[in-house]
Formats: C-alpha cells, sequence, structure tokens
C-alpha cells in the first residue's frame, strides 16, 4: 500500500537520524510491525535502516492485556519530523489502529523515540519522545542498535538499570531476531 509520493519532496534536504519505537498486541503483531517497518523505509522514505530484535514485552500504563510485540527502527530521512509523524499516524489508521484508550490494545504503535539531536515540544509533538526514558521496552531495542544512547542529556543505559526491579518494567524477552533489510 503507498501512502504517497513522500519521496520526492525529500532531494537536496539534509538527512537526520531518526529513531521509532514500534509496539502493538492486537492481531498478527509481528507481521503488522515488520510490514509497518517497510512502509517507513519504502515510502518515507529511510536510507541505512536498522532494526532491532522483536521483544515481548509486559503491557506499560494498563496492564490487564495482551503482551506487546516492541521493537525499534533506526534510519535517516531528509523529511521533517512533523511530515514523519503524520506519515505514522497514517501508517497506524492503515493497520486498524483506534485510539479509543490511552495506552490499551492496538493493533499498531509507533513513537519517534528522536530526531537527530531535534528538541521539540508542541501540542502534536514532543521529541525526544518525553516516556523513552522510563519504558523499558524502548530502551532495551533501542540500546541494542545504539548502546551509548542518551536522550535528554540522560544515558539509556543507566535509565533502564534504574528500571530494574520497578513493578510493571519487567525486562523484555526477545523473541524475533531483528528485520533485514537489503543494502
Amino acid at each position: 500500500m503507498s501512502l504517497g509520493p513522500l519521496a520526492s519532496r525529500s532531494r537536496g534536504r539534509d538527512m537526520h537520524e531518526i529513531a521509532f519505537s514500534f509496539g502493538g498486541n492486537v492481531g498478527d503483531t509481528a507481521s503488522i510491525l515488520r510490514n509497518s517497518m517497510l512502509q517507513l523505509v519504502d515510502q518515507l522514505p529511510l536510507t541505512a535502516p536498522e532494526s532491532s530484535s522483536f521483544y515481548i514485552t509486559v503491557p506499560w500504563g494498563v496492564l490487564d492485556q495482551r503482551s506487546f510485540v516492541n521493537a525499534v527502527l533506526i534510519g535517516k530521512t531528509a523529511r521533517s519530523p512533523f511530515d514523519v509523524l503524520n506519515f505514522c499516524l497514517e501508517v497506524e489508521r492503515c493497520n486498524g489502529r483506534h485510539r479509543e484508550a490511552k495506552w490499551g490494545p492496538r493493533t499498531l504503535d509507533i513513537d519517534i523515540i528522536y530526531y537527530g539531536d531535534l528538541s521539540v515540544e508542541t501540542g502534536a509533538l514532543i521529541l525526544p519522545h518525553p516516556f523513552a526514558l522510563e519504558r523499558s521496552f524502548v530502551l532495551v531495542p533501542l540500546l541494542e542498535l545504539r548502546p551509548h544512547a542518551s536522550l535528554r542529556g540522560q544515558s539509556c543505559k543507566k535509565s533502564l538499570e534504574a528500571l530494574a526491579g520497578v513493578v510493571g518494567e519487567d525486562p523484555p524477552v526477545a523473541a524475533l531476531p531483528p528485520l533485514q533489510f537489503e543494502r
């Protein structure tokens, strides 16, 4: 499924590393995540894409629901963070995402973790992601790809260590290998 000719507007612009967190717990979640990652890579587009392993994780926020599958995708884009956000929302919608309950069950959730070193705070978008340092299901796959990552001036590794033993922050379990991209 194509969501439009977004690639044509990115020529000649600076590339920025961008990281996404993918998650879901409704339907064939691993397939939905894989297909959504491929959509972002192909249609946004993203260059030099890297996928983390896919992790089985406990729910965050609302605990009385199925386990989630989570992964991180990192790549480079020339699209603006707001264009990327709108694209992600459309990919979610096309995959059956309904925003009925905050932190509730969903087919797909795509969050932008960071966009280069950019700091943004609007009603629609906050970068880096405001809860990334509080979520092991984001930190573990992010650290798999970027072992020395930091967000908001804080080490992601130290933030993950601080979550050890926190109720509801069971460590994610790797269940599926990373998605491989053609080079």
